[in-house]
């Protein structure tokens, strides 16, 4: 939105105008940044480091402790899925006869491939849902994985949900009975609408990024290495905190949340 060097023109500057506050949590170290941010809003920006000094701690936390906001219950998110995605969502599981059947989502995809789960232990996964719980797979793709590729066998095991809308995939995840995902966007989005959520950390730190919901496991392999940082993951030479993740755990989890529901004998 800012540029380098230059001045805030009128629209710029109208674009703040009516929030009653501003906060930022991006560049705190960058000084023209601040000054062009504190300049379109008169003053009025709150301008925090990305991360807390010094501490670990949810990054949830962190944000609300900024603002000076206590946590709602037991910080679980609340969303709600807008009408007109739910009458699309009716529409996709009548064309693709999902009534009554129990639907497993996958993303396959996060914002860094450093953070996500092999391929073919995805496939794994789908397959033992197809064989012992007789349900159906869909597979959530994004611009990113269609552009990266890396699912090509994944999508001989499921249905392909892509080019959606936010409010598609709200609706769609809301619908299911599980979801398995990276250490992702959408695997927060899953946690926050209640979907039973298998959450598989890598590199990535569980206690500053885990998802938040009423149902909600983290499967990860520690190792002395990790959580790493940002730097690090993009090299590791080895990724055994993902490669070495096999899929019995998450089996095991979602098995036993189908039983719990007497989905399973």
């Amino acid at each position: 939105m800012f540029v380098a060097g230059g001045g805030l023109n009128g629209e710029q500057k109208n674009g703040f105008r009516d929030y009653a506050a501003v906060y930022s949590w991006m560049g705190s170290q960058q000084p023209e940044f601040v000054t062009q941010l504190q300049a379109a809003t008169d003053d009025r920006a709150m301008i925090f480091p990305f991360h807390p000094n010094g501490e670990i701690m949810h990054q949830a936390d962190y944000y609300r402790r900024c603002i000076a906001a206590p946590l709602a219950g037991d910080g679980a998110p609340m969303i709600t899925t807008r009408a007109e995605a739910i009458l699309w969502q009716q529409g996709f599981w009548t064309k693709h006869s999902l009534s009554q059947r129990r639907i497993l989502l996958l993303a396959p995809g996060s914002g860094a491939r450093a953070k996500n789960w092999p391929e073919q232990f995805f496939v794994t996964v789908a397959r033992w849902w197809r064989w012992r719980v007789d349900g159906v797979v869909i597979l959530l793709l994004g611009p990113v994985e269609q552009e990266r590729g890396g699912v090509n066998e994944l999508r001989q095991h499921g249905l392909i949900a892509s080019g959606l809308s936010l409010s598609q995939v709200v609706a769609l995840l809301a619908a299911g009975d599980v979801y398995l995902g990276n250490d992702s966007g959408i695997t927060h989005l899953a946690a926050a609408l209640s979907v039973p959520t298998v959450a598989l950390f890598g590199p990535s730190d569980p206690r500053q990024w885990a998802p938040r919901g009423r149902q909600v496991a983290v499967v990860r392999r520690a190792l002395d290495c990790s959580p790493c940082s940002n730097l690090t993951m993009a090299g590791c030479p080895h990724r055994a905190c993902l490669t070495a993740l096999d899929p019995e755990k998450p089996i095991a989890i979602i098995a036993q949340w189908m039983i719990d529901r007497a989905s399973l004998p």
